[in-house]
């Protein structure tokens, strides 16, 4: 299977809400994985909270020469790439808001 195919099944595939019980779906359906909902916040949403001291914390995912174009300052910079190797650095205790150049990146690294 090609991976236009993969991709046309993945969007073809039935509603997961639908009218009948879990008990009633076989095992592989149930153990499908969850698609991940990523919420979306803009930056002018962001400064009220930045002004009040009470902002999350930023992660910038963009690869390096882009970061040294324009910075967000207080931000921590970790470019895509190198999110796997460098979890650690993150603590799940604090709320987190990945940003990038468009938005691609930042919703995949949201699901790390």
């Amino acid at each position: 299977m090609g991976l236009f195919d993969a991709v046309r099944n993945t969007f073809n595939r039935p509603s997961p809400v639908d009218q009948s019980s879990e008990s009633d779906q076989p095992a592989a359906r149930r153990d499908e994985p969850v698609e991940i909902v990523v919420p979306e916040i803009q930056a002018a949403e962001l400064i009220p909270a930045y002004d009040a001291g009470d902002a999350p914390r930023l992660l910038d995912c963009r690869e390096s020469y882009e970061w040294q174009q324009v910075r967000i300052p207080g931000s921590l910079h970790i470019p895509m790439n190198q999110i796997p190797r460098r979890l650690a650095e993150l603590d799940p205790a604090d709320e987190w808001v990945v940003v990038c150049a468009h938005g691609n990146r930042s919703f995949s690294v949201a699901g790390y």
